[in-house]
């Protein structure tokens, strides 16, 4: 008796042992089943979006299966942070080698990030799995269940009733209409919405044709949106004193300005800016070998247009280039009694070129 009761024991280990192997197997991932290393930075402001752990619970859940390991080649990273009053996700996809494989990037205006972490969720399954992402799945556990229960409770088939008392075949049941998939648009950075930012700046020019030779400047001015598409700006300039070839004469010059500029691009780190703007002010002489017979300050007054490139470098700090043509629109020729030609008169066009260092403000 003891050795049947061994040789039973020894069979229901050995089915024990069979079924952790099944469901061990279950539970491991798909043959070729390739995974990803998730890189995850939540930058300033952003502490109360989804962190690297809830990121992949949400990811892995949507797809159905594991899909991230650290020792995986191809690598997707990401990162969140608040810029003014927008959330502003960045999401990079690489291969084995490291190379650029593709990037998203995701805004959002809302007060919290709750909608933004869907919208990332959904971004990060599309780089994994473009063609599953979608469509809810069921892993390999939960069908096994679900087929071992049926076939527990399915009752016994009836037996076949005779020929003349078979009931007719039912119709066939109408195929379901599928159901399409909605589309993905790409994302595309919003436009800023009026007033969102001012940009003050200090400035930095050279100019030629407005005083002697080519003269240094500086300049402040403030940049103000009123629209997606258009800036109002203003600010002033000052010329310093420059000397006629002779040395006998000086000229500087000080004005300001007001006028609009067309944005036609404009995104989170850069933008282009077609300017237009009326400038009035006073061109001053200093006569050092001669004596003066009307002394004082000139009205002046001009015209200019002009390009700018800004860029955002750190934060709110941004750096500003740009190029113009200025055409004055007094012409005031400054003559010495007995000589017939002036000692200095402005050009009809002058050049002015500048860059600047500023910051935006909300």
């Amino acid at each position: 008796m003891r050795q049947g009761g061994d040789a039973r024991g020894w069979l229901v280990g050995v089915a024990i042992a069979g079924l952790l192997t099944n469901a061990r197997a279950a539970h491991a991932e798909p043959e070729g089943a390739e995974t990803v290393r998730l890189v995850w930075i939540r930058g300033p402001g952003a502490d109360a979006c989804q962190d690297r752990v809830a990121l992949t619970e949400r990811v892995e859940a949507r797809l159905g299966r594991p899909v991230f390991s650290d020792s995986a080649r191809r690598s997707i990273e990401g990162f969140v942070q608040r810029e003014g009053d927008r959330w502003v996700v960045h999401v990079y996809a690489r291969d084995a080698d490291g190379r650029l494989t593709g990037a998203r990037d995701l805004a959002n205006n809302a007060v919290d990030c709750t909608g933004l972490d869907a919208a990332v969720t959904l971004a990060v399954a599309l780089v994994i799995d473009p063609a599953a992402a979608l469509a809810p799945r069921k892993d390999a556990v939960s069908v096994a269940r679900a087929q071992a229960a049926e076939a527990l409770v399915r009752p016994p088939p009836p037996p076949p009733a005779p020929p003349e008392m078979r009931p007719a075949a039912p119709c066939p049941l109408p195929s379901p209409t599928p159901v399409p998939r909605p589309a993905v648009a790409p994302t595309v950075p919003p436009r800023p919405s009026p007033g969102d930012r001012v940009i003050l700046t200090g400035q930095v020019l050279v100019t030629a044709g407005l005083v002697p030779g080519a003269a240094p400047g500086f300049a402040i001015s403030a940049d103000v949106p009123v629209h997606a598409w258009l800036d109002v700006t203003t600010g002033a300039f000052f010329l310093a004193e420059a000397r006629t070839a002779s040395g006998d004469f000086g000229f500087g010059l000080t004005a300001a300005w007001a006028g609009v500029c067309a944005v036609p691009w404009r995104d989170s780190r850069v933008a282009l800016s077609l300017c237009g703007d009326l400038e009035v002010g006073a061109i001053h002489a200093v006569v050092y070998a001669f004596e003066p017979t009307q002394p004082g300050d000139r009205v002046w007054s001009g015209a200019e247009g002009a390009a700018r490139l800004r860029f955002r470098v750190l934060g709110p700090v941004v750096v500003v280039a740009g190029l113009g043509l200025v055409v004055p629109l007094t012409r005031q020729p400054f003559i010495v009694q007995g000589q017939a030609n002036a000692v200095f008169q402005e050009s009809p066009v002058a050049a002015v070129g500048f860059i600047a260092l500023g910051a935006s403000i909300p």
